[in-house]
């Protein structure tokens, strides 16, 4: 389905060097651009979905299995939570989403070292923070895992696309 608002998205995402977008990183620029008058995010959000060119992926876990479990406080600091939008053309290459993966949980643990040191008068903020900062350095250890057995494996240019999972098909493993 070819529309003003998701062909311009494809542009967009096209021109991003960033795999993952934000999704309401994506509505703001819309809005900006006067494409979102009669548009709510709800409603941007259905018809991404329902276009096949978009993954829409809500939440860590719909990409990628991880050894553990991801909590709800991860949302608010945008990554890893959702949602996010890619080009569904981009899951060819699941070493490369692999590594912009890592790229975000990096900038992600680099954030949150940031907040660990401002607010070093707060003992509660900082257990809460160094908390999320060891399930951050968790996460991108396995990542780096990941990327690590590929290489190992003969796997130098591409992982196999087995290794990730997206939208329901995780849900449903």
């Amino acid at each position: 389905m070819s529309d003003p608002i998701t062909d311009r998205v494809v542009q967009i995402l096209t021109h991003n060097p960033e795999t993952f977008v934000p999704l309401e990183q994506l509505y703001d620029a819309l809005v900006n651009e006067g494409l979102m008058a009669w548009t709510d995010l709800g409603t941007f959000a259905r018809l991404l979905e329902v276009d096949e060119r978009f993954d829409l992926i809500m939440e860590l876990a719909q990409l990628i299995i991880f050894e553990v479990p991801l909590p709800a406080e991860l949302g608010p600091l945008g990554m890893p939570g959702g949602p996010w939008v890619m080009l569904s053309s981009r899951r060819d290459s699941p070493q490369q989403l692999l590594r912009d993966l890592l790229s975000h949980l990096h900038r992600m643990n680099m954030t949150m070292e940031q907040a660990w040191v401002k607010f070093s008068d707060d003992p509660r903020v900082r257990a809460n923070l160094i908390g999320l900062l060891m399930l951050g350095d968790m996460l991108e250890r396995q990542v780096q895992g990941a990327l690590k057995t590929a290489a190992g494996e003969g796997y130098d240019e591409e992982l196999p696309a087995a290794a990730l999972h997206f939208g329901t098909e995780a849900q449903s493993s």
